[in-house]
């Protein structure tokens, strides 16, 4: 399953949360350990998963290839979670269990609907290329009146549109994880503490999905002046 050690630093593969706006944090009071090992190999065999789900430490994250390691790392640390379809591995921290479940809410996605499959898949390229195509084509196609340009006008709209397959996706692989540990708990205020966790974390897409929009249509009127 491990193979092509020079793959794992595509950003294409790693659904890493980018750790310059936050750090993942694990909720008070989370669910218990083996609950959380529990909820986890539900949604794994519920789903039809293929996929390896590993809780790791700086112990044990020495069982993977050295290239694999450095990936790695930030997740042995408690710093990070991710899912990567290349590889089928869902990984959170040994001390922060309860990241795993978002993290296999990205392994549903990638895995049954070919909605979702089709929305993981775009978002890194919507974000590879709707925003240099929008500035590109504001300064190309120029009106001879001098008045903005289709792109011009709603460079805020399309540049924001570039961020909202992210936003829409990370959205889905929480309500996954959600829905499953309501599966496991009858107090369902206990599940609170993992919503709200969950709800700052895409609150940090959402966000960046904005200070998209505003970098495509603040690049558009710097090249204007230019």
């Amino acid at each position: 399953m491990i193979s092509n050690i020079g793959s794992y630093t595509n950003q294409n593969m790693l659904y890493k949360n980018n750790l310059s706006q936050r750090q993942k944090q694990e909720p008070a009071n989370p669910p218990a350990e083996k609950n959380v090992k529990q909820i986890a190999d539900y949604m794994k065999n519920h789903n039809n998963l293929d996929v390896t789900i590993d809780y790791l430490d700086k112990n044990n994250i020495k069982r993977y290839p050295n290239a694999l390691q450095k990936e790695l790392e930030v997740v042995a640390r408690g710093e990070n979670a991710f899912y990567t379809d290349q590889l089928k591995l869902a990984v959170a921290p040994k001390s922060k269990p309860s990241l795993i479940l978002h993290e296999l809410g990205h392994a549903i996605n990638a895995q049954t609907k070919k909605a979702f499959k089709y929305l993981q898949k775009s978002r890194h390229v919507a974000l590879a290329t709707i925003p240099m195509a929008t500035v590109t084509a504001a300064g190309m196609f120029k009106r001879e009146d001098g008045k903005p340009n289709f792109f011009e006008l709603n460079a805020l709209s399309i540049g924001f549109l570039a961020y909202l397959p992210t936003i829409i996706e990370e959205g889905l692989a929480s309500i996954h994880g959600v829905k499953a540990a309501g599966k496991f708990v009858k107090d369902k205020s206990l599940l609170n503490p993992l919503k709200r966790n969950y709800a700052f974390a895409w609150m940090t897409y959402l966000i960046a999905g904005i200070a998209t929009a505003i970098g495509v249509k603040q690049t558009i009127i710097e090249n204007k002046k230019a």
